[in-house]
């Protein structure tokens, strides 16, 4: 895995946030009503970044990253800036197999932190000596994100969820190509722009 660069020279100058949530719709009922059933039981949350003016040297550093993850292949972390603080309810952190314990969480450094397993709240430490459920390491996950540790194993198939206040953290591939173009007069780059495809935190 890796962490979504931080052009430090070019700071993207807007950011979009879509977010998927899939159905399966037929009309093959007698009475002609629409059926409709849910494909996926947690959304999966897209970005899109734009770029004004970009420096050589932070378009060659996106460049390579893309290069990289082999464009959409391989997956990567995306963090929202801490400029995107925000309340977040129902975000999935991953499903439970029986022997894994500690699990990446989509955040980093976030507050009024609750996790629940199949419903069922854990009680969450301060640390590996505190008695509870469960404690969060802050920057203990994969590419910075804070990671769970539970004292609790979940059991297989059990679905880990939790609310908090922070910065979210977003899986993510390379949704599409990055495009530029160069304008001849004075060898400065125009506007561009990333989009990245959601994925979950476990995927």
């Amino acid at each position: 895995m890796a962490l979504y660069p931080t052009l430090e020279a070019t700071p993207f100058v807007s950011i979009n946030q879509g977010i998927e949530q899939r159905v399966l719709k037929s009309n093959f009922d007698k009475l002609g009503k629409e059926q409709v059933k849910r494909k996926w039981l947690y959304p999966k949350r897209s970005v899109g970044l734009s770029y004004s003016n970009i420096v050589n040297a932070d378009l060659r550093e996106l460049e390579q990253f893309y290069i990289d993850r082999y464009g959409g292949f391989l997956a990567f972390t995306f963090i929202m800036p801490s400029t995107e603080i925000s309340i977040y309810e129902g975000e999935y952190v991953g499903t439970g197999d029986g022997s894994t314990t500690v699990y990446n969480l989509p955040f980093k450094s976030a507050t009024s932190i609750s996790i629940t397993v199949d419903g069922s709240p854990y009680v969450i430490g301060q640390d590996s000596t505190d008695a509870g459920d469960c404690y969060i390491i802050e920057d203990g996950g994969q590419d910075g994100v804070d990671s769970l540790v539970c004292h609790v194993t979940p059991p297989a198939g059990t679905r880990i969820i939790t609310n908090f206040t922070g910065r979210l953290a977003i899986r993510c591939r390379f949704e599409d190509t990055i495009s530029y173009s160069r304008s001849n007069r004075n060898i400065s780059l125009n506007d561009i722009s990333v989009s990245l495809k959601g994925l979950l935190m476990d995927e």
